[in-house]
C-alpha cells in the first residue's frame, strides 16, 4: 500500500478491513514519500498495527515531483511501480480506498501460484462512458482497460520485461498519449496484453452503481471522488452504495477509541478532516 496525509484515514481502515476479514498473517508495507507523509501520521499507523497485531513495514520513497496527476489521485499512485522497480520480492498492491471482506486473502503470497507466472493481474474497469479518441491507453487497452487497485506484481520479470524504462518514457510523454488516470493509464498501456484477468470480485468498484454484495465479492473499491468517508448520506441510493462501508468503520472506530493523531485528534475528528 501507499499513502500521503491525503489518504492517511482511508488506509487506516482498509489495514482495518484487511485484518479481520483474513484468515492468514500477512506482512503489511507502506510506501510513503517522507515529504508528503509526516511524522505523527507514521506513529499513528504503527499504532493501529499494533493494536490490530499486523505486521507493518515502512518503506520510504521519493516520488518525483515531476510525475502527471489528475483530479484526486495523488503521486502516491505511482509508489507500486516505484516498488517494481526497486525490490525483489513479489507483491500484492493494494489502494487504500477499499473495504476489504471475509476472502480477499485468497490474492496472498502464499495462496496463490499466480505471482510465478505473471507480470501483474487486474480487474477490468468499464470505460464505454470515456472518450477514447485521443487516450492511446484506453483505445489500446479496449474491453481489458483495468483498474489499478488491485494488482500482483512480480518485480524480477517486470524489469526483465524492460518496463522501467518504458514506464519513464510514457510518463515523461503523458500528454502527447493523451493519458488521464496517473499511473493507471500508464500501467494499461504497458500491460493490456500481457495481464491475466481475475475475478472482478477482488476489485468490485463501487462508482455509478449500487452495489449489493454477494459470495464473490472479497474487495469493494470505492473509486471516484465520492468517498464513504466525504459523501453526504442524505438520500437511500447513496446509503445503500456504502452500508458495509460505514459499518465497518464503525466497528473500527469503536475499536480504534483510544488512540490519537498527534496526541490530539481523534480518529473520528481526523475521518471529518480527510
Amino acid at each position: 500500500m501507499s499513502c500521503d496525509q491525503n489518504y492517511l484515514y482511508p488506509l487506516l481502515h482498509t489495514i482495518y478491513s484487511a485484518k479481520t476479514s483474513s484468515k492468514k498473517e500477512f506482512v503489511l508495507t507502506v510506501a510513503y514519500d517522507p515529504e508528503k507523509l509526516d511524522e505523527g501520521s507514521l506513529r499513528l499507523i504503527m499504532d493501529v498495527c499494533n493494536v490490530l497485531r499486523v505486521d507493518l513495514e515502512f518503506y520510504p520513497l521519493r516520488i518525483p515531483a515531476d510525475l502527471p496527476v489528475v483530479f484526486h489521485i495523488t503521486a502516491a499512485a505511482y509508489a507500486k511501480i516505484l516498488l517494481a522497480d526497486r525490490i525483489s520480492d513479489r507483491f500484492l498492491y493494494l489502494d487504500c480506498d477499499l473495504l476489504c471482506l471475509p476472502g480477499w486473502d485468497q490474492l496472498l503470497p502464499e495462496s496463490s501460484g499466480l505471482y510465478q507466472r505473471f507480470i501483474a493481474l487486474a480487474c477490468p474497469e468499464d470505460m464505454s462512458g470515456v472518450n477514447k479518441q485521443r487516450n492511446l491507453a484506453i483505445e489500446k487497452a479496449g474491453s481489458r482497460y483495468f483498474n489499478a487497485g488491485v494488482m500482483i506484481f512480480n518485480p524480477r520479470m517486470w524489469r526483465e520485461a524492460g518496463m522501467p524504462i518504458q514506464w519513464r518514457f510514457l510518463a515523461r510523454n503523458y500528454r502527447e498519449f493523451g493519458f488521464e488516470w496517473a499511473d493507471q493509464c500508464i500501467l494499461n498501456f504497458l500491460l493490456c496484453d500481457s495481464y491475466m484477468q481475475i475475478s472482478t470480485g477482488f476489485n468490485r468498484t463501487t462508482i455509478n452503481e449500487s452495489i449489493n454484495v454477494d459470495d464473490q465479492d472479497f474487495i469493494l473499491h470505492y473509486t471516484g471522488r465520492a468517498k464513504p468517508w466525504l459523501v453526504e448520506l442524505n438520500s437511500t441510493h447513496e446509503r445503500e452504495k456504502v452500508t458495509k462501508y460505514l459499518e465497518s468503520e464503525r466497528n473500527f472506530l469503536a475499536a480504534m477509541s483510544e488512540l490519537r493523531y498527534n496526541d490530539v485528534i481523534t480518529l473520528e475528528q481526523l475521518r471529518s478532516q480527510a
